[in-house]
């Protein structure tokens, strides 16, 4: 099979809209080459199998604002040397690669960063696989730097604390229409920028709060 239509290409995008806005655990082959204009054949030949096309699907996207979080992590290492490690950029190395493309000027990263929003939220286990797969070496990254930033915290209670971020960060991305709406309460216009600030402040205040659990 000669691909001089880039039909792996179309698969991959078609997959990746329909995941973004189905899920994966929900998202049919069938309706992939339905909205890629493919044979039923053709994810089989190119993929293997469903969890092979989420796991390329994936790292196509994840895996440069992976290696941004990274990149702007050491940078922040680097400025610190030996000294302590200062929060809020160490959060703002985290959420920012993610809430820039969801709310950069530019539209066609809109349903990518959705994307990553959605795949915390995904039941099956498989998809759970590929996703810790992709992140779990970003999260060993960032939660040593969060503890080093935050040394008199117990390491469960920044485990809980570090979830609470993630699940912040994916609500914030892959929730389609803001909370403003169903409060009726006026909003300014989504900035990407300024949401960042907004939420590496209210992060840095959960990461900073007194005690752990209560007993």
């Amino acid at each position: 099979m000669v691909d001089n239509k880039g039909t792996k290409t179309r698969i991959l995008d078609a997959a990746e809209r329909l995941f973004a806005s189905q899920g994966m655990s929900s998202t049919s082959l069938r309706s992939v080459t339905r909205e890629a204009s493919a044979n039923s054949a053709s994810i089989h030949y190119y993929f293997g199998s469903k969890a092979a096309l989420i796991k390329e699907v994936l790292e196509r996207r994840i895996g440069p604002v992976n290696a941004e979080r990274l990149r702007l992590l050491g940078d922040v290492e680097r400025r610190a040397g030996e000294g302590p490690l200062p929060l809020e950029p160490i959060l703002e190395a985290f959420l920012g690669p993610a809430i820039r493309l969801k709310y950069g000027k530019d539209d066609q990263f809109r349903p990518v960063a959705q994307l990553i929003g959605a795949t915390f939220s995904e039941p099956a286990k498989e998809v759970r696989e590929i996703v810790g797969s992709l992140f779990g070496g970003v999260f060993s990254r960032f939660g040593d730097a969060l503890s080093r930033a935050l040394p008199g915290l117990d390491q469960q209670e920044l485990v809980w604390r570090i979830q609470f971020m993630i699940g912040a960060m994916a609500f914030t991305m892959h929730v389609p229409q803001s909370l403003h709406v169903f409060l009726e309460i006026p909003c300014d216009e989504p900035d990407g920028e300024i949401i960042l600030r907004r939420i590496v402040r209210f992060m840095a205040a959960g990461m900073r709060a007194a005690g752990g659990a209560s007993k």
